[in-house]
């Protein structure tokens, strides 16, 4: 979890900076922790950003800090969403705000897609974010309702905050995935014969891994871009292809080449064939195909080469109830919902939760509780009432230490 002051301060320094730029919109440099904005981000963008125009049609200074600050309070909090696939939907109050996290190892992609329920008097404000350091970057009003974002390696966050007069029903789902073909035609995981890391003569180790087929088995662009044909000791006939994602692929042991010297190629154009030239003459043909990033060196080609995002979830029932109550001796507010994510906090019997979404991992809920985002078992709360006593406020509250 993200609660660190450079984070929060990250986040009003971008807001405070647009609001310099358009006076007009009536906002300034304010800080939930009474903290004053000095500088802005070297790099400023000259529109108003969709934040900027909603709090401009805010009058009251105190409503205006007020959505802020849920804002915050969401980004501070975000969980990360769990596995590769991951959705939720829920129901957001005026001004309340949601975030979840997605982080995408070297090698992969994610895909972001909202979908807003419903037709609500003003749509959900929707903003991506990329962790920087400590600190959170938005990088623009950027998941639109019902279209996918892609975004690429790193840790990102994805908000969505109801309009400050009108509430909102939402669902957000989360998937990463591989973004390279399989580089050997009709082969599949079974045929990797040497993996990434394994020694090698010389204090080498393995940038890559060993696909082994028939001679001649073609070989593909794991994705578009510009493929060049090398030779040497080591990798005998080689191709290099450096795509657009920042990525290159080097296909070595090539019994042939099939492409000129240099040529732009398409994701699964064939490069060549399967051999073993090079220092791999005497050994089974086979593929080495190693992955690196420019300037970082390799990385292992395993999570490349997995299943691409998932595009498809089953629909999610709306949570039964806006406010519960914990109806068992204790329960465990967690980061992740499952038994194994990290406790944030013991809920004690009879104490009052918002209940902010269900999520694809039934009976789990997402809810808050003091102030305190997280996920617990459904099967231990009850629909609160009157008598349970005044509801969660959606407002931002301090997180629990």
């Amino acid at each position: 979890m993200t609660r660190s002051a450079p984070a929060r301060r990250g986040f009003r320094i971008v807001l405070a900076a647009l609001c310099v730029l358009t006076a007009v919109a009536g906002c300034g440099p304010r800080g939930g922790n009474g903290e004053g904005v000095s500088q802005a981000p070297a790099a400023l963008p000259w529109t108003r950003s969709e934040r900027e125009r909603r709090l401009a049609r805010i009058e009251d200074e105190a409503a205006r800090a007020a959505w802020t600050a849920a804002a915050e309070e969401a980004l501070a909090q975000a969980p990360t969403a769990p596995g590769d696939a991951y959705a939720e939907r829920g129901r957001l109050q005026p001004g309340e705000a949601v975030a979840l996290r997605i982080e995408v190892p070297p090698g992969q992609v994610g895909r972001i897609r909202l979908q807003v329920h419903g037709q609500p008097a003003a749509p959900p404000l929707a903003e991506l974010y990329r962790l920087d350091g400590a600190t959170w970057r938005r990088l623009g009003d950027s998941v639109p309702a019902g279209a996918a974002r892609r975004v690429e390696e790193g840790v990102h966050a994805a908000l969505v905050q109801a309009d400050p007069g009108a509430g909102a029903g939402y669902t957000l789902q989360l998937s990463r995935g591989g973004r390279a073909m399989f580089p050997v035609e009709g082969a599949a995981r079974y045929d990797i014969g040497g993996v990434y890391g394994d020694p090698r003569p010389g204090g080498r180790i393995h940038e890559g891994i060993d696909v082994f087929a028939e001679r001649g088995t073609p070989v593909l662009a794991a994705e578009q871009g510009v493929a060049m044909q090398r030779q040497s000791d080591l990798g005998g006939r080689t191709v290099w292809l450096r795509a657009g994602s920042g990525l290159s692929y080097y296909y070595a042991h090539l019994d042939e080449v099939a492409i000129e010297p240099a040529a732009r190629v398409e994701q699964g154009e064939v490069l060549g064939g399967v051999g073993s030239s090079g220092n791999a003459q005497g050994t089974p043909p086979h593929l080495h195909f190693g992955i690196y990033r420019r300037g970082r060196g390799s990385i292992d080609p395993l999570p490349s080469l997995a299943a691409p995002p998932q595009e498809a979830f089953e629909p999610i029932e709306p949570p039964a109830w806006p406010e519960a109550r914990v109806d068992a001796s204790a329960l465990n507010l967690r980061a992740a919902p499952g038994d194994d994510g990290a406790v944030r906090e013991r809920l004690e019997r009879g104490a009052r939760l918002r209940v902010l979404a269900a999520t694809d991992r039934a009976p789990w809920l997402r809810v808050r509780a003091g102030g305190v985002q997280g996920f617990v078992h459904g099967g231990y709360l009850a629909e609160a009432t009157a008598a349970d006593g005044p509801p969660e406020e959606g407002g931002a509250r301090a997180p629990a230490p």
